[in-house]
């Protein structure tokens, strides 16, 4: 079968691998949609400080179940259209232990530590399988990477009329989930296409952080105030040190972003300002309960598809 494959930093080519073999509890899916993100385009550009090399990449992923075990059928079926569950967790460390499995100490990614779904077939455990009947395989690859933004917004404990500035476009998953929770949000970018489809989707305001000062605006945009939490999306020490720049006193940094080099910050911003820093990997239970949601379900993702 055909899978691209990251074989080193700015090295990616199509590979030619063997179809997976299916084993006791597993499932063999033929890959209809695989989404390629930041976390991907940063793999290849050798940003990445979580990789390991040569690696498929591939974060979102639907598909169709085309090979499964017999204890398995009694919970899936040949031909099933399912979305994939990429964190691997070992079930025994501290994190697992207290309900907070993408945390998991020995935690292991589909395209960072694992493979990829950037390929025709991927084998897997039941367990990694969700099925989403309301939507199609296409929106069904964009539940995860929307899902770790209203991760990150939980993290950051939202509340109704606060206001949320967000570093990145990329972040649009935040964007939809502190809509749901009834915030104002902000969004930072320097790609005016981004912010553009950002202010379409329920951003209130938008700032392009290559023309404007991210924290005058913000300030603007609040009425002569900052944001009560600001959610790093980006993975940049610049955008790590604004984060706590443009945060509010008594508010609250949410980082979702990898930053690979060194970040250099005014430590006496983190006392004076009393901020909360927070950081936010990946997804749980949003990834099940998010299709279900009026303001981050089907419309956005036919929006986004």
């Amino acid at each position: 079968m055909n899978a691209l494959s990251i074989s080193e930093s700015k090295n990616i080519s199509l590979v030619e691998v063997d179809v997976p073999a299916c084993g006791d509890g597993d499932v063999l899916l033929w890959v209809a949609y695989g989404g390629y993100c930041g976390t991907d385009l940063n793999t290849f550009r050798g940003l990445n400080p979580l990789v390991t090399y040569p690696r498929s990449p591939g974060h979102g992923r639907s598909g169709t179940i085309v090979e499964i075990d017999a204890e398995v059928s009694k919970k899936f079926t040949l031909g099933q259209d399912v979305l994939v569950f990429l964190y691997f967790n070992c079930c025994i460390c501290r994190s697992c232990k207290i309900g907070r499995p993408n945390a998991c100490e020995n935690n292991q990614t589909m395209d960072v530590q694992r493979g990829g779904a950037i390929t025709e077939y991927i084998v897997l455990p039941w367990q990694q399988r969700i099925s989403v009947d309301r939507l199609s395989l296409r929106n069904m690859a964009l539940v995860e990477p929307l899902a770790v933004g209203c991760h990150a917004v939980w993290r950051g404990g939202v509340e109704s009329e606060e206001t949320v500035g967000i570093l990145g476009a990329i972040g649009i998953g935040t964007v939809l989930g502190a809509r749901c929770r009834g915030a104002t949000v902000i969004s930072v970018d320097v790609s005016a296409p981004k912010l553009a489809q950002i202010k379409r989707l329920g951003a209130h305001h938008t700032v392009d952080g290559s023309t404007q000062d991210v924290v005058t605006e913000v300030w603007k945009s609040t009425g002569n105030d900052v944001a009560h939490v600001v959610i790093e999306a980006v993975g940049l020490p610049q955008t790590f040190v604004k984060a706590v720049d443009a945060a509010s006193f008594g508010g609250r940094v949410v980082y979702v972003g990898y930053a690979k080099d060194p970040v250099q910050y005014e430590i006496k911003y983190f006392v004076m300002k009393e901020i909360n820093i927070l950081g936010s990997h990946g997804a749980r239970r949003e990834i099940s309960t998010l299709p279900s949601k009026p303001c981050a379900g089907p419309r956005h993702l036919e929006t986004l598809s």
